[in-house]
């Protein structure tokens, strides 16, 4: 069985066996740890980049600084900022949820709606019932996906070849990101759910490659994953390859910034009394580095908070950020966090890192 068009041939299913078997060139490449500051930290920094479509079209334009102050709740009059907030925190649960439960048509499904409630485009939650196409007409289409009738076997030969214990989860990642991409099952989504598939197959793996959707946008600088060099060459493992060594690169990199950031606020630290409650705010700061001072309400701090804004503010660890925004409160941000988080998106996209 091969899926055919008039404007593309995908790949046949029946070759997954044979696509594992060129894959397996992945599993030579010598993977290093990406250190991470705390626990969840590159989970939801990377989802940023991973969670929809929007994350990279109409919110492209979206700070790492705005999305830190939507998340604090300093912000609620950005819109956009908070939509993808939104976002991120869908795509993260339904990874949850996908990584707790077998893979089938039917967890797909559930993913796929899980990222998709936030949307309001009024598109069929499920596998599709009719025709699509990339692009913005048929006749210019980009890519045309398979005839709907075929979808029920295409994803049946799919979850059969992700649930065979004889493959590798770094074979299958690869294999069913580009599979499901093709596939095109729903009518939105898609791209969310290659992408998160890919996330919950290799998290088995102690030390995992960063995301192949990463390189794609560091080469092409364009959001849109069909009109990209890396779309078209998914069925070469050169391309996957390619991403996975960029990948290590990228992660050397990442690690001599996040020792740097590390070492410096052990120095501002340095011989400083601070309370325990202190330091878990510390640690908290990696994930929110904007924030107000009505938002320290967890566990052991909410009693102790204008200790605690004093201990950071004399260690300099925070300082109090000016805005425009009434009726926020104060609003501290760790800058010293906001400028590692920064430094970390522009290696992403920059040249060295994708050489």
């Amino acid at each position: 069985m091969s899926m055919k068009s008039d404007k593309v041939k995908g790949t046949s299913l029946v070759d997954l066996l044979t696509d594992a078997k060129n894959i397996e060139a992945l599993e030579h490449i010598h993977l290093i740890a990406l250190d991470e500051p705390v626990k969840g930290f590159f989970e939801a920094f990377f989802a940023r980049y991973l969670c929809g479509g929007e994350a990279l079209k109409g919110c492209r334009g979206v700070s790492r600084k705005r999305l830190a102050m939507a998340y604090s709740g300093v912000n609620c009059f950005d819109a956009q900022s908070l939509y993808l907030s939104k976002q991120i925190d869908n795509y993260i649960a339904a990874k949850s949820w996908l990584l707790k439960n077998r893979i089938s048509i039917e967890s797909l499904n559930d993913i796929n709606y899980l990222m998709r409630k936030s949307d309001s485009d009024g598109k069929q939650i499920g596998i599709r019932t009719s025709e699509v196409f990339v692009g913005k007409s048929y006749e210019k289409a980009t890519y045309i996906p398979p005839n709907y009738t075929l979808l029920e076997e295409l994803m049946s030969d799919l979850i059969s070849f992700l649930n065979c214990d004889k493959v590798s989860s770094i074979t299958k990642s690869y294999v069913a990101m580009s599979q499901l991409a093709q596939i095109h099952p729903y009518t939105d989504g898609n791209g969310r759910v290659s992408r998160l598939l890919w996330e919950s197959i290799i998290d088995k793996e102690s030390v995992k490659p960063i995301h192949p959707s990463l390189y794609r946008l560091s080469i092409s600088k364009t959001p849109q994953l069909y009109k990209s060099k890396g779309f078209k060459d998914h069925e070469t493992v050169n391309y996957w390859v390619n991403s996975a060594l960029w990948g290590e690169k990228l992660k050397e990199q990442i690690n001599v910034e996040t020792k740097k950031t590390v070492s410096a606020i052990q120095t501002k630290l340095l011989f400083k009394a601070m309370m325990k409650e202190s330091m878990l705010v510390v640690n908290r700061l990696w994930l929110y580095p904007v924030f107000t001072i009505n938002s320290l309400v967890f566990k052991g701090v909410e009693i102790l908070k204008f200790e605690i804004i004093e201990e950071l503010k004399v260690a300099g660890i925070i300082k109090n950020k000016r805005t425009n925004i009434l009726e926020t409160g104060s609003v501290f941000e760790a800058e010293i966090l906001t400028a590692y988080r920064d430094k970390i998106e522009s290696l992403i996209f920059s040249t060295e890192a994708g050489n």
